[in-house]
């Protein structure tokens, strides 16, 4: 095989035993090759110069803790085992979250859409939410004690029992759209956090 590369020839040769690489020069102006190689160095090192402005931007931002999810500003904890509601916040504040405040379609789209994706791995299970009913009928997120103001209930979600289903989960069974549940049924952990930035 024969490879060009300006100004360069590399021939490759290749044996049951062995690979041989020679490498010859095309031209005899050992200058234009000198230039041309100070060209390419330069070039290299205005693309190295940009990448590093790249890295530095990317580093400002601590991230994410390994086996958690990003999203926009925050980070999520798909987790593993089944929990009540109580025990599932306890795991959350364990590992300096919150059970998942949905804000927008979009968080919440995103979140279906990973739930879909690792469906298999974690048995086709559901997700707790941060989302409890209180008793003037209003739905809170846990965390902030603020009423909800977006909503992605299930088919005839959700079911008005008074003091019975206060507890929400993205239920499998209906595409991970939301449904009231008993508290003190099991499912999976869904924690969020705001992604650390670097100081």
């Amino acid at each position: 095989m024969i490879f060009i590369f300006s100004g360069l020839s590399l021939f490759l040769l290749h044996t049951s035993d062995s690979v041989v690489i020679n490498i010859e020069e095309s031209s005899d102006d050992s200058t234009s090759f000198l230039e041309s190689s100070e060209e390419r160095e330069s070039d290299v090192l205005v693309r190295l110069a940009v990448l590093e402005s790249k890295i530095d931007k990317i580093l400002k931002w601590a991230g994410c803790p390994n086996g958690w999810v990003t999203f926009n500003d925050n980070c999520y904890l798909f987790g593993a085992g089944k929990l009540s509601f109580n025990a599932a916040k306890l795991f959350c504040t364990e590992r300096g979250s919150y059970m998942v405040v949905v804000e927008t379609k979009e968080e919440n789209d995103f979140l279906k859409s990973f739930m879909k994706t690792i469906e298999g791995v974690q048995n086709e299970t559901s997700y707790w939410s941060g989302l409890t009913e209180h008793s003037s009928g209003k739905w809170i997120w846990q965390q902030r004690g603020t009423e909800a103001t977006f909503f992605d209930w299930g088919p005839s979600e959700p079911h008005l029992h008074p003091k019975d289903e206060d507890c929400v989960w993205f239920e499998q069974i209906n595409g991970y759209r939301w449904s009231d549940i008993h508290c003190y049924r099991k499912t999976t952990p869904l924690c969020e956090k705001r992604m650390r930035i670097k100081s």
